[in-house]
């Protein structure tokens, strides 16, 4: 609680006040090694972000309470059985509040990142929903 304080006086008294990112263990991501080490070593890595960043993501979270009943669009949402950063039954139960076509694809063995996967289920099965689209309109 006294972190989020700081980061609401830092967004009114000096909004590029940097804080850690909270999020700072390879491990919430993945298990596969060679990833673990990719995250571990990249110099590129977020470690820090401004307090305007951190407000904008809640702000952000709040207006995304309201915008099920405005968004009308097909929804898949792939979720890792083994994620450590997200509650898959809330985000489930969140998605259902939309009213357009969805589909839920769970990878139970897998971690947060997807893409740090062994395999490339969700690239396959992400392909296939894609081509369950409407074609644009041009």
């Amino acid at each position: 609680m006294r972190e989020k304080a700081a980061v609401v006086w830092a967004r009114l008294t000096r909004p590029t006040r940097l804080f850690p990112v909270p999020l700072s263990d390879p491990n919430l991501f993945t298990g596969t090694e060679k990833w673990l080490t990719f995250l571990r070593e990249d110099p590129l890595s977020t470690q820090q972000a401004t307090a305007r960043l951190f407000i904008a993501s809640a702000v952000l979270d709040l207006y995304l309470r309201n915008a099920p009943s405005h968004i009308k669009v097909q929804i898949l949402l792939m979720l890792a059985g083994r994620d450590r950063i997200i509650d898959n039954r809330p985000t489930r139960d969140f998605i259902e509040r939309f009213t357009g076509l969805k589909e839920v694809i769970e990878y139970p063995e897998a971690h947060h990142t997807l893409e740090f996967e062994s395999d490339d289920r969700y690239l396959h099965d992400l392909a296939a929903w894609l081509e369950t689209l409407p074609a644009p309109n041009r």
